[in-house]
């Protein structure tokens, strides 16, 4: 049986100043995992997702429709950040890491 760990998502350790913990869920096209910020212990989620597109890296029908979903769901992340609703997540970056965009969000309480 394969685990988190065993996928490109879960060998990930670090992302920008972000180290990364356990997985905290999963869905078709992200994990998210907790992320501590290095310096100020800042606890946040890392939504893990494919990136849009990978210099070097052939395209594959199926890694293509995997990226143009991720591109979609930052789109509406992003819509999202400013609108101040209870219970949706903040936004609080955006990063690229190894072949995948990564959304730093916080949920409000």
């Amino acid at each position: 049986m394969m685990t988190v760990w065993d996928t490109p998502r879960g060998r990930l350790s670090r992302v920008g100043e972000y180290d990364l913990g356990e997985t905290i869920g999963r869905g078709a096209y992200a994990h998210v995992r907790e992320a501590v910020h290095r310096e100020t212990g800042q606890l946040l989620a890392c939504k893990i997702l494919p990136a849009l597109h990978v210099p070097g890296a052939p395209a594959t029908w199926d890694k293509t429709i995997d990226a143009i979903e991720a591109h979609k769901e930052m789109v509406l992340l992003k819509a999202f950040a400013g609108a101040g609703i209870p219970g949706i997540v903040k936004l609080e970056g955006m990063l690229e890491e190894d072949g995948w965009t990564c959304a730093m969000m916080t949920t409000e309480r």
